[in-house]
């Protein structure tokens, strides 16, 4: 049975949103502050969590960084379901890789549809995750070493610069398809967001904090070039350390 974790201070709100999963058919609990989280997901590690981003003892959007920041929970789906509107609390808590974003009230079915969805789009990662795991963790392109399993990149001198989950998700993307122009929908669904509308600009938004990491000069990138009215191009090749000679490998 799937578990979720409702994190909500409002203990009429929990109460309702346990009772109505669990009526769905998930082995629902909640919490009501962001103290005893962490120790909480460590003992008893969910398959999916919902934050509230107004929560006791931290706020929403710590838990979320922290989450994220943990190997264990770096991938685990998290729903933020939260009565702040605001559209930079949207930005800032999908930046910090938040799968989703609902607003309340909202009604039991939409959460109900983005949980099943999300659980849906980890299945398909761990699909992927299988056969990316039969490749070389480390991946050369550029001036540049890609860590996998670190989510981060290391420059010729030993300088890392770790990725957030959706920088991670854009940068393996780019690097399966080096040299192939990509369209913006193929790179919204590489990220976990297939949803997203035509017009949607967070993908932009991805791809400058990505050229920050990746290029010596961010304002004429030389790596992550844009094509106009189609998507982006990793313009470079990509090669597996373990198939480097000893004086190309970038030591990790």
């Amino acid at each position: 049975m799937t578990k979720v974790l409702v994190i909500e201070d409002d203990i009429d709100s929990q109460r309702g949103l346990v009772r109505g999963l669990r009526f769905e058919g998930f082995d629902a609990s909640g919490l009501a502050g962001a103290e005893r989280a962490l120790e909480r997901i460590e003992q008893d590690p969910p398959d999916l969590v919902t934050i509230d981003l107004l929560l006791p003892g931290g706020s929403g959007q710590e838990l979320l960084s922290e989450l994220r920041a943990r190997r264990h929970t770096r991938t685990t789906p998290i729903i933020v379901v939260t009565g702040v509107t605001d559209r930079t609390a949207f930005r800032s808590c999908m930046e910090l890789g938040a799968d989703d974003f609902i607003t309340k009230p909202f009604d039991l079915n939409e959460l109900i549809a983005a949980i099943h969805a999300q659980l849906r789009k980890r299945s398909w990662l761990r699909d992927a995750e299988e056969v990316r795991d039969e490749a070389s963790p480390m991946l050369a392109f550029g001036n540049l070493t890609y860590d996998q399993e670190r989510r981060c990149l290391v420059t010729k001198d030993g300088h890392r610069r770790v990725l957030t989950v959706s920088e991670a998700r854009l940068m393996r993307f780019l690097l399966e398809n080096p040299n192939r122009v990509l369209g913006r929908e193929a790179l919204l669904q590489a990220i976990g967001r297939p949803e997203a509308a035509p017009e949607d600009r967070s993908i932009d938004v991805l791809v400058g904090r990505l050229r920050r990491k990746v290029e010596s000069d961010p304002r004429s990138p030389k790596l992550i070039q844009t094509v106009r009215s189609i998507g982006y191009v990793l313009s470079c090749d990509v090669h597996p350390v373990n198939e480097l000679t000893s004086g190309q490998a970038i030591s990790a």
